[in-house]
């Protein structure tokens, strides 16, 4: 008679193991190796940096940036790199577009002076800031003109208002106006002024909406935000070009 083969027991399950920040680890079922398609090494360096970048972004919400870094040490070191590339890459907050300022100078025998700054914030809309000193007591009007180019005295060469958007005039108030009505500041009895406003309809960042190469200028006189294409706003008493801060 023919021996009878005995079958083996089937090896017992092993414990799911451990991940070294203190979570259970679930094992993906792997395919036999002879039925893996086979992949060029370019390809499986890619896929394998997608994952350890999965996996630091998944440990970085889970315990914030400061643990997660600590603990991420333990995974290796290009774990640990992929998680501080994504940190300094801003991961847990948009980036700014940048920042712009303008020097202003007198115009029309004027003895005004100030300067303008320019923030692009993560929402992609821009803060506009204006101090204007040595000015007239009143409401004057102030905008930015489409040319960066202060040269002449009267600042005509700053062009007309700056209106990619080609809005009629009005105020920054209104539904529909150009890119560079601001409208009006107010100077005070020591000829002192200042202004803050945010524009969605302005960039610091390269593009149609760019303040950068523009020019601000400050008018004689206040703003009626209604009449074409100006304001009435009176001669340029101070203008500046805008130029982008280096890097920012």
């Amino acid at each position: 008679m023919n021996e009878m083969t005995k079958a083996e027991p089937a090896p017992a399950a092993k414990p799911a193991a451990k991940d070294e920040v203190g979570g259970s680890v679930a094992r993906a079922a792997t395919a036999p190796t002879a039925t893996r398609p086979k992949s060029k090494g370019r390809e499986t360096a890619i896929g394998g940096t997608a994952g350890i970048i999965g996996l630091g972004a998944g440990i970085m919400t889970a315990l914030g940036k400061e643990e997660a870094m600590r603990r991420m040490g333990k995974l290796g070191s290009a774990a640990a790199m992929a998680t501080l590339v994504l940190w300094l890459a801003g991961f847990a907050a948009p980036a700014a577009g940048g920042e712009a300022t303008a020097a202003i100078e007198s115009k029309s025998a004027s003895k005004v002076t100030g300067k303008a700054e320019f923030t692009e914030l993560p929402s992609g809309a821009t803060k506009v800031e204006v101090w204007i000193e040595n000015a007239t007591p009143g409401t004057h009007g102030i905008h930015l003109h489409e040319k960066g180019d202060c040269s002449a005295p009267d600042a005509s060469s700053a062009g007309s208002h700056f209106n990619p958007a080609g809005n009629p005039h009005a105020g920054p108030a209104d539904a529909k106006h150009h890119n560079g009505d601001w409208g009006n500041i107010s100077i005070g009895a020591d000829g002192k002024g200042h202004l803050e406003l945010t524009s969605e309809m302005l960039t610091v960042k390269p593009g149609p909406n760019s303040v950068v190469g523009k020019a601000v200028v400050f008018h004689e006189k206040a703003d009626d935000l209604k009449t074409q294409p100006t304001g009435d706003a009176g001669g340029r008493y101070g203008c500046g070009v805008v130029q982008a801060v280096s890097g920012k």
